[in-house]
C-alpha cells in the first residue's frame, strides 16, 4: 500500500520528467499494410501454381517418353515376331520342298539310300524344332534357339543345291544318253521294221504258188481205165488237179496241201470229223490231204476224193491251201 501511495504522489513528477514520444499514424499508412499482405499472398500462390504446373508438366513429359518408349518396343517386338512368322513359313516351305528333292534323288537312285534317309532325317528333325522355336517365339532364348536353327537350316539347304547341281548334270548326261538310245532304238526300230518288212516279202515270195487248178469228176472202169464224168451217179471219185508254181526260193521237200470240196448247199465233203488244218488261227475241216515232194520246179498234183453217198446235182467248189494259206479256188458243175 505505501509504494502505491508514492506512486500516485510522484506521478505528475514522473509524467513531467518522461522523454518520449507518441507518433500518430496516418490513415494512408494505416490502410496501406493490410494491401501489402494481400498482394504478397497472391504472389505466393501465383509462385506454388507455377511449381505445381511445372512438376505436372514434368511428370506428364516423363509419362510421355515412357509411353512412347513403351510403344516403340511394342512395335519392335511385334515387327520381330512377324519376321520370325514370316521366315518360319519360308524356312518350313524350304524343307518341305528339300524333302521332296531329296525322296525323288533316292527314287531315282541318285543318291544313296543311307545318304538320303539321313538327309530326310535331318529335315525331320528341323521341321520339328522350328516348330517348337516358334511357339516359344523370342521369350527364354526361343530366338537365339531359332537363329541357331535357320543356321542349320541354311547348311542342309546349301548341301541341298550342291546336290542338285550334281543332279541337274547327271541329268543331262543321262538325257544324253537317252537321246542316245532314243536314236539308236529308233535305228533299231527302223531296222527291225525294215528286216520284218524282208522277211513277210521273202516268206511271201516263198510261199507255193499254184497257177492253174481243176475239179472233175472220174469213172473208173474196172480194167483200171479212168475218164472225166459229170454224172455223179456214175462217178467214183473227185478228182482235184492243180500245178505248182517254180519257186527258187521255195524250201525243197515234202509238202501238204489240203483241199476242201464244198457242195452246192455249202457243206463240206468230209468222211472224219477230226480231219482239219490250222487256218488263219483256227481249225478248218478240210475233204482231201495231199503230201508230195517239192523239187523247185514246176509240177502237177492231183488230190483224190472218194465218193461214197449219193451227192446232190449242182455247183460244187474245191479250194486248195498250201503253207496255210489259201492259193487257189475252183469250181464245177455235176448232173446227178
Amino acid at each position: 500500500m505505501g509504494g502505491g501511495k508514492l506512486i500516485l504522489t510522484n506521478l505528475p513528477y514522473v509524467i513531467n520528467n518522461c522523454n518520449f514520444e507518441i507518433k500518430t499514424m496516418s490513415e494512408s499508412q494505416l490502410t496501406s499494410a493490410p494491401q501489402e499482405k494481400k498482394k504478397s499472398g497472391r504472389r505466393n500462390i501465383l509462385l506454388l501454381l507455377l511449381l505445381l504446373l511445372l512438376l505436372l508438366g514434368g511428370a506428364s513429359g516423363y509419362l510421355g517418353l515412357q509411353y512412347l518408349s513403351h510403344t516403340a518396343l511394342i512395335a519392335e517386338q511385334e515387327k520381330q515376331v512377324a519376321e520370325l512368322e514370316a521366315d518360319y513359313q519360308q524356312a518350313m516351305a524350304e524343307l518341305e520342298k528339300a524333302k521332296e528333292e531329296y525322296e525323288m534323288l533316292a527314287a531315282e537312285k541318285m543318291v544313296s539310300d543311307s545318304l538320303a534317309s539321313a538327309r530326310l532325317g535331318e529335315i525331320d528333325r528341323l521341321m520339328a524344332e522350328l516348330k517348337n522355336a516358334k511357339s516359344r517365339g523370342l521369350n527364354a532364348g526361343g530366338g537365339a534357339k531359332y537363329r541357331q536353327l535357320k543356321e542349320e537350316r541354311d547348311r542342309l539347304m546349301g548341301d541341298l543345291r550342291k546336290l542338285k547341281a550334281d543332279y541337274a548334270k547327271l541329268v543331262g548326261v543321262r538325257d544324253s544318253i537317252l537321246v542316245n538310245l532314243n536314236t539308236s532304238e529308233e535305228v533299231r526300230r527302223q531296222l527291225t521294221d525294215t528286216n520284218q518288212l524282208l522277211t513277210e516279202k521273202i516268206n511271201i515270195a516263198k510261199q507255193l504258188k499254184i497257177y492253174r487248178a481243176e475239179l472233175i469228176g472220174v469213172r473208173e472202169r474196172r480194167n483200171g481205165d479212168a475218164f472225166t464224168e459229170d454224172r455223179l451217179k456214175k462217178c467214183n471219185r473227185l478228182e482235184i488237179e492243180f500245178d505248182v508254181q517254180e519257186n527258187e526260193l521255195a524250201e525243197p521237200g515234202e509238202r501238204t496241201a489240203y483241199v476242201v470240196i464244198y457242195t452246192p448247199g455249202k457243206v463240206t465233203l468230209n468222211d472224219n470229223p477230226s480231219d482239219n488244218f490250222d487256218y488263219m488261227g483256227s481249225k478248218k475241216l478240210f475233204s482231201v490231204r495231199k503230201t508230195f515232194t517239192y523239187s523247185n520246179k514246176p509240177q502237177m498234183v492231183v488230190a483224190e476224193y472218194d465218193i461214197k453217198d449219193d451227192l446232190p446235182e449242182g455247183l460244187y467248189t474245191a479250194e486248195v491251201y498250201l503253207d496255210g494259206v489259201l492259193c487257189y479256188t475252183t469250181k464245177a458243175k455235176f448232173r446227178k
